[in-house]
């Protein structure tokens, strides 16, 4: 996640836009945003984040802290040990 463009995709967009751009680039690979990122993975990522964090904006929360929450849930889920098979 790039922090500068995940603002600003927040700043810009709705939460509406952001998901059909997520749908758009998982079903064709197309970037109907023009998001940055080094690869398709970090676009997504990007656009992920944007939408969740816009989502949290949208219920009346400041975009540092909804950042900041964001940031959170995603280190909480990538420190789980993994699953046993």
């Amino acid at each position: 996640m790039i922090l500068n463009v995940v603002k600003e995709l927040v700043a810009r967009h709705t939460k509406a836009e952001l998901d059909a751009a997520i749908a758009t680039f998982e079903s064709s690979l197309e970037n109907t945003l023009g998001v940055e990122g080094k690869d398709d993975g970090e676009k997504l990522s990007n656009l992920l984040a944007a939408s969740a964090i816009r989502a949290r904006v949208d219920r009346g929360m400041e975009l540092n802290q909804a950042i900041r929450e964001h940031s959170q849930r995603v280190r909480s889920i990538l420190s789980k040990p993994p699953a046993k098979k």
